[in-house]
């Protein structure tokens, strides 16, 4: 029996941001049809993303690169200061 325990965070946890939260989009899913999108940190194969997924079917919307190590944040993170002072 898997354990819920591992599934439970403190409020000390939601209120330092370390809870990955799913904010409702706007919008119908490509895919399926259902208008039950949600916006949310995804670690994949390429690292963090922040992603817009179905909630219904899980196919990706769309989905933006975010920080290498998910929530904690390096000075080398900031992707656009990166691109906009490339020569």
């Amino acid at each position: 029996m898997p354990d819920d325990r591992l599934l439970d965070y403190t409020q000390a946890d939601r209120e330092a941001g370390r809870v990955p939260e799913k904010v409702r989009v706007d919008g119908d899913c490509p895919e399926c049809g259902a208008a039950d999108l949600a916006r949310y940190p995804v670690l994949s194969a390429d690292g963090w993303f922040i992603a817009v997924k179905c909630q219904r079917c899980l196919c990706t919307v769309s989905r933006e690169r975010w920080n290498r190590l998910g929530w904690v944040t390096l000075p080398e993170d900031d992707w656009a200061a990166q691109v906009e002072s490339r020569p």
